[in-house]
């Protein structure tokens, strides 16, 4: 009998030290993820500083470019909201404890990235109202205070991290409207700046198509006289109307490019709220972090940049 008691607590002693050894384990390193969102920001920010400068180099572009500019502030503030919530996170998830401080401080960063991209709850006593993200956003952050270990109240950053980062995605988006408003304003003065010349080509160019309507065969001595006089004007337009259209094109490949970089900066943003997904799992699961997809997509928006500066 007292062989078996030995076993037993024998048993239970091995199963408590493998418990306490568990609890003792250091989460994760998220110094990969810190690396990777400062890889975003600066490709996002580097996007932002080449479109403002592409548009200034544009004919009647710098009113655009300062459009553009001033937006831009809000979105730096964001880009910096991320890489400010890594460095907080490393700090955190590197002390290695698990109570009410570090939910407590994991809670406030949380908070601050969602000040940065522009979340903000209304005091109460204002007459402001609380759009749905923030409601959804900052009801999550009272869970995460509410946890009573880090790992959970890592877990219940998630959503409102993701929330987060498709608002900033979002926001970076909207820039596309800049460009599509710019499209629309360079290219119409460019046009009005050839107006009537452009109007006389086109008129000769009607005045072909009716005739080719005819049919060559159904042409009279006159038709043909003046055929010919068409294809004279409309070839003498060409000195111009070549420039002209090298020009035209030449802006809307421009201004399609910075819509696109835009689009590519939001998605790598999307991207970077994935990543942080990846990252909670990695904590709990105890196993390296994942920035491989993150990492490439900063790298393809420099390569958009790049492409940018050699068109």
């Amino acid at each position: 009998m007292s062989v078996l008691i030995y076993r037993v607590v024998r048993c239970l002693s091995f199963w408590s030290w493998l418990a306490l050894l568990g609890a003792c384990t250091h989460l994760s390193d998220v110094g990969p993820f810190v690396q990777a969102t400062a890889e975003v920001r600066s490709a996002v920010i580097t996007a932002g500083t080449v479109a403002v400068e592409e548009l200034k180099s544009m004919p009647d572009g710098a009113t655009y470019a300062e459009k553009l500019s001033a937006q831009w502030q809000s979105r730096v503030r964001a880009m910096d909201g991320l890489v400010d919530y890594a460095d907080a996170l490393q700090s955190i998830v590197a002390a290695g404890s698990q109570g009410a401080s570090s939910v407590g401080a994991l809670a406030d960063s949380v908070s601050q990235l969602a000040a940065a991209a522009g979340i903000v709850f209304p005091a109460a006593g204002t007459a402001a109202v609380a759009t749905d993200t923030a409601k959804f956003v900052y009801a999550q952050i009272a869970l995460m205070r509410a946890a009573s270990a880090l790992e959970k109240a890592l877990e219940q950053s998630q959503p409102a991290v993701e929330q987060i980062a498709r608002t900033i995605a979002r926001d970076l988006e909207d820039l596309s409207a800049v460009f599509q408003a710019a499209n629309a304003g360079i290219l119409l003065a460019l046009q009005e700046e050839h107006n009537r010349a452009l109007g006389f080509r086109q008129g000769l160019v009607d005045e072909r198509n009716i005739l080719y309507a005819k049919g060559v065969g159904a042409f009279t001595a006159q038709e043909h006289t003046r055929l010919k006089e068409i294809h004279d004007l409309i070839t003498s337009t060409n000195e111009w109307y070549g420039p002209y259209t090298k020009r035209r094109d030449d802006i809307q490949r421009r201004l399609n490019a910075g819509q696109t970089l835009f689009q590519a900066a939001a998605e790598t943003v999307v991207r970077w709220g994935l990543t942080y997904n990846n990252l909670v799992l990695a904590v709990q699961e105890r196993r390296p972090v994942n920035t491989q997809s993150l990492l490439q997509a900063a790298l393809d928006v420099r390569d958009l940049i790049q492409r940018i500066r050699t068109l």
